[in-house]
């Protein structure tokens, strides 16, 4: 199959865009016509890489114009393989998402204050009264 033919990496890509989601986008096996596709590398920036998605010449399902991906694994796939295949777009997207939403939330939920305007430090040795 062609990279041409793939369209289930482009709609993720749309979607994690639309959600302002960062991901590295890159074409993979350039040079070797057969197995040329694409990766979506999520997230971007430097950060380790919590989930890879490819659809290439060697991945599961691409001859269906599927997603194969690496990380962000449902417990019953950790069983079973390193990868999971044969997964659309909007199924894809959800996993990431997910865990976008779950990690966004956990750094800005807002910290305990250190100290009061009116009353100064708080603290375990401080006691206000």
């Amino acid at each position: 199959m062609s990279k041409s033919n793939y369209k289930e990496i482009f709609i993720l890509k749309t979607l994690l865009e639309g959600a302002e989601i960062p991901f590295e986008w890159c074409e993979v096996f350039e040079d070797v016509p057969d197995l040329a596709g694409y990766q979506i590398r999520y997230p971007a920036g430097g950060a380790a890489e919590i989930c890879s998605v490819i659809e290439h010449g060697g991945s599961f399902g691409h001859r269906a114009d599927k997603l194969e991906i690496m990380g962000l694994l449902t417990p019953g796939e950790e069983m079973h393989a390193c990868v999971a295949g044969w997964l659309s777009a909007i199924n894809v997207y959800a996993r990431i998402r997910d865990h976008y939403r779950e990690n966004t939330a956990k750094q800005s939920e807002p910290t305990e204050p250190l100290c009061d305007e009116k009353e100064g430090l708080i603290g375990p040795d401080t006691k206000t009264e």
